[in-house]
């Protein structure tokens, strides 16, 4: 437990980066048929590190092994490789006079004996040359982290307190009975409780409003929606180390600009003990989201595409509850991702329905509502559109200009220079894919694309000639342009190579960039590259790797698995609420409790027994507790699930990896007593040549560098 405590606050802050292999080519021993050593017992020895180095040089997918392009810790590779007798290793020659090539010894054994240490022989003061893969690796040991691991221990405790309101009292006995351990992480919890108690309590009671419904303030949806989105940009400014925005339409456009940086690499977020601050933002973000959904029934979102006017009257109306029926919504992606009887695309329509429409007038009578030649305003100037009750479809408008880098584009068509807002233009063509005409021209341009295609921007060609059999067949755009939604939904007839069914359905989560990439063109590739400004075998999560092998309906599958069973209680968003105050406001208040950090759940109201202090925030966290019982009980299982199954991915990875090393081939030169080059090449695939000098420090042999 103590080692969930620690690494509570720092979980969120895991990142996963794509990693790719690398085929680095060096000069080719003039003699790598046969070996050269001279009968340098560590020289041979190390021709098992040298195939380390390969696995970690050359990943799975670049030696025709597997499809996986992460590449593999040297360090853990050695170490698995120590487990195996000596035998099994596919010596040339014996290491020495003790350790035959035939050996029944384990490798291990060999390796302490000559280098005076079995762990890995290379550290951090080994010197690493420029042409070595530096990029995360996949550790078997390492990648699942050790938080989860921690979890899975605690999980029959976990489950049997959740299991009743009388189990409960044991379960917090129980963490009562460990809160001793909390004081080993005093330097640790002190930045991040400093930080939530400064400048009066700030930051907690950012988190109080986070989570709490202001009827003063947010007297409809569109209210709560606007105010949610300004303290999103905030947030994520701050992370982001820019100024801060006090409107929605300059929120918009910040976030707008912000998914921009991000994309093309000039923006990153730093994410820090003290970024808890900017947490709040995201999470309110996120609830009024999840709340505005929610305003929905599921038969108005499966039954058929919701009417315009009763989109206009939700977002207009008073919030409802603040709270979220997260089983309503596991059951609808179910529904989703299984699309019978086409269900899926209408509630996938009406998602895009109810979150991006652009209609702010009721019972508009016309067509250009939204024209994408521009919106008259009060002056009689055509502009972009704009309304006091738009909400995320603002975002859709302002992320297409920030993308373009114009506001307005020209076209030609039949003879006349027609200007286009882009905003009004991204709005309309949601608006169009959703049943209702709002653009003005729009309709009588899109339906004409093919006849102006050479004015069209590259990928939009591609997508025309691919539709279109590069102009032979215009009736298959005009299938398209009557519903552009429903056919990239299905692709009826196999002309895009993708469907978003097909996606959701049948294609793993990483290939999802290639997929798309045959009408959308990306600068993908499954081909290696050489890392050399990383850090040298540094492990990587493999949270996401494991993530991005499976598709979305298997993840919904999972999660529907654990959850749809239960008898579960919509969140309540005000007892968390109700927890962040009691956090400053109890007399069991946060920073009063941190004077002990060897009694600070005693501090926060719990007493020994497990039950808690009357107005602690204690209290208040054994009812959430109690609520969510039967939620958190279908969230642990699946938790358990997920790391198990991860465990065994990453395993069934380091197996296939250990498995190759019978079929690299290592030849050997010895330069000198220290210095021994290796040329490694795993069948017909890649040859790598590596340097090794060794050097000794304290009656041990180490690594001194690799080239």
């Amino acid at each position: 437990m103590k080692k969930l405590i620690s690494v509570l606050g720092a979980i969120s802050l895991v990142a996963s980066s794509s990693s790719y292999a690398v085929a680095c080519g060096g000069n080719e021993s003039s003699n790598n048929n046969e070996n050269n050593t001279n009968n340098n017992a560590e020289a041979v020895a190390l021709s098992q590190y040298a195939k380390a180095l390969y696995v970690n040089q050359n990943s799975l997918l670049d030696l025709g092994a597997g499809d996986t392009t992460d590449h593999y810790s040297s360090s853990d590779y050695f170490n698995l490789l120590g487990n195996k007798k000596i035998k099994d290793l596919n010596f040339k020659e014996d290491i020495s006079g003790e350790f035959k090539k035939d050996s029944s010894d384990y490798f291990k054994d060999a390796v302490a004996k000559l280098f005076g240490s079995e762990n890995t022989l290379a550290d951090s003061k080994t010197e690493i040359g420029e042409n070595i893969y530096k990029d995360e690796v996949l550790n078997s040991k390492e990648s699942v982290p050790s938080i989860l691991s921690t979890i899975n221990t605690y999980i029959p405790i976990i489950l049997n307190g959740l299991s009743s309101p009388e189990q409960l009292n044991g379960l917090l006995a129980t963490l009562y009975g460990f809160q001793g351990a909390i004081y080993d992480f005093k330097d640790t919890l002190e930045g991040a409780i400093n930080s939530l108690t400064e400048n009066d309590n700030k930051v907690l009671k950012d988190f109080e409003n986070a989570f709490k419904y202001d009827a003063n303030t947010e007297k409809t949806y569109v209210d709560a929606v606007r105010n949610s989105m300004v303290d999103f940009a905030n947030s994520m400014n701050g992370l982001a180390g820019k100024e801060s925005v006090s409107t929605f339409n300059d929120a918009s456009k910040s976030i707008a600009n912000l998914i921009k940086g991000l994309i093309d690499g000039k923006t990153s977020l730093k994410f820090e003990m003290t970024s808890i601050k900017y947490l709040p933002g995201i999470i309110k973000f996120v609830r009024v989201l999840l709340l505005y959904i929610d305003s929905y029934s599921e038969d108005q979102l499966t039954k058929s595409v919701i009417d315009k006017e009763v989109i206009l009257t939700n977002k207009t109306k008073s919030v409802g509850k603040n709270e979220f029926d997260s089983k309503k919504w596991v059951g609808l992606l179910k529904k989703l991702v299984d699309d019978k009887n086409g269900e899926g695309l209408t509630i996938f329509k009406n998602l895009l329905n109810i979150l991006f429409l652009t209609h702010d007038n009721t019972n508009y009578d016309g067509d250009d509502e939204v024209d994408i030649v521009g919106t008259e305003n009060e002056s009689g100037e055509y502009v972009s559109y704009s309304s006091d009750t738009e909400i995320y479809g603002r975002l859709i408008g302002d992320l297409g200009v920030v993308l373009l880098g114009e506001e307005t584009l020209t076209i030609n068509y039949s003879g006349m220079e027609i200007k286009i807002y882009i905003s009004n233009l991204l709005k309309s063509l949601i608006n169009l894919g959703l049943d209702y005409e709002s653009g003005g021209s729009l309709t009588m341009i899109f339906g004409a694309i093919p006849n102006f295609i050479n004015e069209l921007p590259d990928f939009l060609k591609t997508l025309v000639n691919k539709i279109t059999d590069n102009g032979k067949n215009n009736d298959e755009w005009s299938k398209l342009a009557d519903a552009w939604i429903d056919y990239l939904w299905k692709d009826p007839n196999n002309k895009l190579g993708f469907s978003i069914i097909d996606i959701i359905q049948n294609v793993k989560i990483n290939d999802i960039p290639n997929k798309l990439g045959s009408v959308f063109p990306m600068s993908i590739s499954n081909i290696s590259e050489i890392k050399s400004n990383g850090s040298f075998d540094n492990t990587k999560s493999y949270i996401m790797p494991y993530l991005g092998s499976k598709t979305i309906k298997e993840i919904v599958y999972d999660i529907d698995k654990h959850i749809s069973p239960l008898d579960i209680a919509p969140i309540k968003f005000d007892t968390l609420s109700s927890l962040f105050n009691k956090l400053y406001s109890s007399d069991h208040n946060l920073k009063n409790a941190s004077s002990n950090y060897k009694e600070l759940l005693k501090g926060l109201g719990l007493n020994s027994d497990g039950s808690t202090v009357s107005g602690s925030p204690m209290e208040v966290f054994k009812n959430f507790l109690n609520e969510n019982a039967k939620l958190l009980t279908g969230v642990i299982n699946l938790l358990k699930d997920f790391v198990d199954e991860m465990q065994n991915s990453l395993n069934k990875i380091s197996d296939s990896y250990v498995n190759l090393q019978k079929d690299i081939n290592v030849s050997i030169k010895v330069e000198s007593n220290t210095v021994f080059e290796y040329t490694t090449q795993y069948k017909d695939k890649v040859k790598n040549t590596f340097k090794i000098e060794i050097e000794t420090s304290n009656n041990k042999i180490h690594i001194k560098s690799i080239n």
